[in-house]
């Protein structure tokens, strides 16, 4: 039990008796059962009677023997007006206790008020009004409660308008909350607004004394048997009731506690948290106490008995605050400190001072998320509360770190449950410096932001660390945070201890430690037992960094490309990762020098793919086409292999139009691949060359038409002769050596009439007719040129048949032409001095230039120029 406060005796025997208190600051009115008033001067000066109270200074500052006939049953102080309320004899008054006269002078005596029984004052006070507070009274005449209002200075109270509260019975006990009543009606506890509506809390026993307190906090006390129910001001009953020894008198509160007045003793007890049925906190022992009333503010409770007065005065605020904390009753010494009536810059200091030990012990008490929730409200630094674990912090830091006592060892169990808890605190604190480091931008000093980047590098490195001890699925996630500030030597030394050799690969990457990486990396390919799957790893590492570091990766593929040059192309031409934007031009440069076997895939890939129509790619791959193809057939190699590849290359020239054909040529052989010859012949436009290796050395007529259908352009003069040249080649044969092949046999080139006529007659609209009849052999006959004649005198009677039709409508529009020059040269019209100009408003005189529009208005020349400009 505590000695929260000390017993001081006020008035010990006292000739009249006491029917009712009242008191502000160091005063108190004393009314009593003869009708007499006092009221005394209370100084404390701290010596003591030898019975153990505190001796007081009490002088009488002012008494009226003749206030009242009956005994003063109940009255109230308003400090700020300088009014005591009065009732006796039933009836509501009003006096002046600041009057310099030796008695309480009569303001006002409300008469409406006759048959009071008892009465409740309401003083609000509004911040920015401190001497101006709202004042209301509410008094209880039989079964009416009225309402009346304070008029400031006035010092006088009417009653409330339209408000007209009637209840079954004659309430026992009322107290106002804000703008509403609590009241007990018949033995139950009710809620009433001024416009009428109440609400019902619960009943009590009718022969019971109600008993309602309003509490500091907003809530309010009610009296039920041996407890005290608490309830807010909307009527929500709590579910935990303080519980009395007894059956208490009266009951009054000072906050943090409630006092309550019993036959032979006071008990007292905090309601915030309440108690439970133990012990009070304080027992004093005062016989037949009856009246209990409390200086606000001052840390004073004054109690009444029929002829005595007592005062309970509280210990200093740090003393209590001092001997709960060594007692561990942190939340009643933070409820002291909370109601104390020091500053508010000393009772910041008391709290961080409390709720800090409170933390602490509640982590000793292994109530680690309860600990930390409270750690992170108070802002304690994450370095401090780490330190509570043996292993998250350098020995030194961890030292260096003080603590209300010796910091309990963490094994097992308790560790695990701690370390979840202690995540969740990080995590939080992780948000709160992550929002901080966004606001550096909004004017923070460099050594603030260094600092929260310190903290932060402490947080996420003992995150790592708490993810390794308890989920280490969770490592890879941090890491990869783009924010993530893991101290790198920390956790490279942390990874490396618990063999997470993926999750230090993803350090290594995301702190830019890529040549680091890949050595690690190059190491573990020679253990048979790394779980880092070997040469696959090392390629994904590489294709990750691709875009920004080509020449580390061109430092170590040759790894990758030795076990899988699948994989190896792979890091070049990988989707997933932008590998399209990686500079093109060093990769084939690379390939060309280091792996000519991935050259050809890699420019495949490009260009097919990408679509890139690069002349050195396109160029390139022809070159690796002719080269492979090449080297089988002079290998005899595979006829199904190089048919594939011979196919490939020849829709490679037929379709790209980017390569260079002159360097291609250069590289073909003389001896084969004729097909892909003429291709590239056709593409540097020497297409007699081309035909007639289709013509006399392949003997491929079909083909060599296909070869004209690709390369026959009407608008170009080259490309619109390729028939021309089919048939002249069948007509004329070229001479052998003119056909650019090197054979041991050179192939024969002879005349083909039948062919060339066919040709002619076939493709006869593709073929220039005079040029064609040039090359016919006299000895062919009329009725062999019928069809090939027939169709170019169509063809020569519908072009001239479109002139003549083109040269009449151009006849035709010169005509319109000219006749609507005539009909405009026929107009004319006359200028008067009327006449101005369109958009100056100005007349147009005889001597200036002016323009006439289509719509017959007129502007002056200038004018008209210049809106033209504009």
């Amino acid at each position: 039990m505590l000695d929260i406060y000390s017993l001081v005796s006020v008035l010990p025997r006292l000739p009249l008796l006491i029917e009712s208190l009242a008191c502000f600051d160091d005063n108190i009115f004393v009314g009593t059962k003869e009708g007499h008033l006092l009221m005394y001067k209370i100084e404390l000066r701290g010596t003591y009677n030898k019975d153990g109270t505190e001796e007081a200074e009490v002088s009488l500052v002012k008494s009226s023997k003749n206030f009242s006939k009956k005994p003063i049953s109940q009255l109230a102080v308003i400090k700020e007006f300088q009014l005591l309320i009065s009732l006796s004899d039933t009836v509501i008054s009003i006096h002046d206790f600041g009057s310099e006269s030796g008695s309480f002078p009569v303001l006002d005596s409300i008469t409406k008020t006759r048959g009071a029984t008892l009465f409740a004052i309401s003083v609000l006070r509004d911040p920015a009004k401190l001497n101006e507070p709202k004042v209301n009274m509410c008094v209880v005449v039989r079964q009416r409660l009225l309402v009346f209002h304070l008029k400031g200075w006035e010092r006088k109270f009417e009653e409330a308008a339209n408000v007209k509260l009637v209840v079954p019975d004659t309430p026992k006990a009322v107290i106002w909350a804000n703008e509403a009543l609590y009241v007990n009606v018949a033995g139950e506890y009710q809620r009433m607004k001024l416009n009428g509506d109440f609400f019902k809390l619960f009943s009590i026993d009718k022969n019971q004394e109600p008993k309602i307190v309003l509490l500091a906090d907003g809530r309010l006390a009610f009296g039920l048997d041996d407890k005290c129910v608490f309830s807010n001001q909307e009527g929500n009953i709590s579910k935990e009731p303080l519980i009395w020894s007894g059956v208490p008198q009266q009951i009054a509160q000072d906050a943090p506690f409630l006092i309550a007045l019993f036959p032979m003793h006071v008990e007292i007890r905090p309601y915030d948290p309440p108690g439970k049925g133990g012990e009070a906190v304080q027992k004093v022992d005062i016989q037949k106490a009856k009246i209990v009333c409390e200086a606000r503010d001052k840390g004073i409770v004054y109690i009444a008995s029929p002829t005595a007065v007592w005062a309970l005065r509280t210990a200093p605020s740090i003393q209590l605050i001092d001997r709960l904390v060594l007692g561990k009753q942190f939340e009643l010494a933070e409820n002291i400190a909370k109601y104390s009536s020091a500053s508010e810059a000393v009772k910041a200091e008391w709290f961080q001072r409390i709720r800090n030990l409170y933390a602490f012990q509640l982590f000793c008490d292994q109530d680690y998320k309860k600990a930390f929730d409270l750690f992170f409200q108070l802002g304690t630094e994450p370095p401090q509360v780490i330190g509570l674990f043996p292993d998250f912090l350098p020995s030194n830091v961890r030292n260096s770190m003080t603590y209300p006592s010796k910091c309990p060892e963490l094994t097992g169990s308790a560790l695990e449950k701690a370390t979840f808890a202690l995540i969740e605190y990080l995590t939080e604190w992780r948000q709160k410096l992550n929002f901080e480091i966004m606001r550096t931008a909004e004017g923070r000093s460099e050594e603030e932001t260094a600092k929260t980047l310190a903290q932060m590098q402490i947080v996420d490195t003992t995150l790592l660390k708490c993810y390794l001890a308890t989920n280490p699925a969770m490592v890879s996630p941090l890491l990869r945070l783009p924010d993530n500030h893991c101290n790198f030597e920390e956790s490279e030394r942390s990874l490396k201890k618990a063999r997470r050799f993926d999750e230090l690969i993803i350090l290594y990457k995301n702190k830019g430690f890529h040549k680091k990486a890949l050595e690690f990396l190059r190491r573990e390919l020679e253990n048979p037992e790394s779980t880092l799957n070997g040469h696959q790893r090392m390629a994904r590492y590489l294709v990750e960094i691709a875009k920004d570091e080509l020449e580390l990766v061109f430092q170590f593929i040759r790894f990758v490309i030795k076990a899988s040059p699948e994989q190896g192309l792979q890091i070049f031409t990988d989707e997933l990762y932008e590998c399209d934007i990686i500079p093109r031009e060093k990769v084939f440069e690379f390939l060309t020098r280091n792996a000519p076997e991935l050259l050809m895939p890699y420019l495949e890939h490009v260009i097919n793919i990408w679509s890139d129509n690069s002349e050195i790619f396109h160029t390139a791959l022809g070159e690796a086409y002719i080269k492979k193809a090449a080297g089988l057939l002079k290998q005899g190699g595979d006829s199904d292999e190089v048919a594939a590849l011979r196919k490939t290359l020849q829709l490679f020239l037929g379709r790209s139009v980017y390569y260079e054909p002159a360097l291609l040529l250069t590289h073909l052989p003389l001896d084969c691949m004729f097909e892909e010859r003429a291709l590239v012949l056709g593409r540097m436009q020497r297409f007699e060359q081309a035909i007639g290796l289709y013509v006399h050395v392949l003997k491929q007529a079909e083909q060599a038409e296909k070869f004209c259908e690709q390369f026959y352009d009407r608008n170009n003069i080259d490309g619109s002769q390729v028939y021309y040249l089919l048939f002249k080649t069948y007509v004329r044969p070229p001479e052998p050596n003119t056909l650019g092949v090197l054979l041991n046999d050179l192939p024969t080139t002879e005349r083909n009439l039948e062919e060339a006529l066919r040709i002619l007659r076939r493709y006869s609209n593709r073929i220039d007719y005079a040029k064609g009849m040039e090359l016919v052999p006299f000895n062919v006959t009329v009725n062999e040129l019928g069809d090939f004649l027939l169709t170019a005198f169509e063809v020569l009677t519908s072009k001239r048949r479109q002139v003549e039709l083109m040269k009449n409508l151009h006849y035709a529009e010169y005509l319109q032409v000219q006749l609507g020059r005539i009909r405009r040269e026929g107009e004319n019209f006359t200028l008067t001095e009327d006449d101005v100009c369109d958009i100056c408003k100005k007349r147009i005189g005889k001597n200036t230039a002016f323009i006439r529009t289509p719509d017959k208005k007129l502007k002056h020349y200038m004018c008209g120029s210049s809106a033209r400009q504009r």
